[in-house]
């Protein structure tokens, strides 16, 4: 089980970044980006333009599905330093349909802190938004893009009752 308290250790700090609109970032994670002396980020390019927009320069690690394993690695040397690291994904939350899950579950098995943020995130806006009955509701991400898989997939779900979230 991880540690969640705000005491002086370090430990990896998942924010949330906008999804369209900037002013949806929150204070505490642009000082959380502001404060750490490592970001890891899905995609650099991506990354490096909302950072800029922020007034916040330094340097970006690839943490994408490719490279999560060694992104992991490199996140508990840094925590081991006493060096907090932040994770963004290219808009939201990281893990949810973003990478990270591997890297969060590396860290907890090493008694490492996360602390996830508050922040931007699809999910509940357009629950609520749709005028459908919220509760209760399931989130359950991209579907396979291979026509078959994806048809099996919606079989599979339509024995729930509840809404379902894509």
């Amino acid at each position: 089980m991880g540690k969640y308290s705000y005491d002086e250790e370090a430990c990896l700090y998942l924010v949330p970044t906008p999804i369209g609109n900037l002013k949806d970032f929150t204070f505490r994670a642009i000082e959380t980006l502001e404060s750490v002396p490592h970001i890891f980020c899905e995609d650099t390019r991506e990354s490096s333009k909302l950072l800029k927009e922020l007034g916040i320069n330094k340097k970006l690690s690839v943490c994408n599905e490719q490279n999560e394993e060694k992104a992991a690695i490199k996140i508990l040397e840094y925590l081991e330093n006493n060096e907090s690291v932040a994770l963004i994904s290219d808009r939201g939350t990281p893990i949810v349909s973003d990478p990270g899950y591997k890297v969060v579950k590396y860290l907890l098995d090493n008694d490492k802190k996360v602390v996830s943020l508050p922040g931007a995130s699809a999910l509940l806006p357009a629950l609520t938004n749709s005028g459908i009955e919220p509760h209760p509701f399931c989130f359950v991400g991209f579907l396979n893009s291979k026509r078959s898989k994806r048809k099996k997939e919606l079989e599979n779900l339509k024995s729930l009752k509840m809404t379902l979230v894509f």
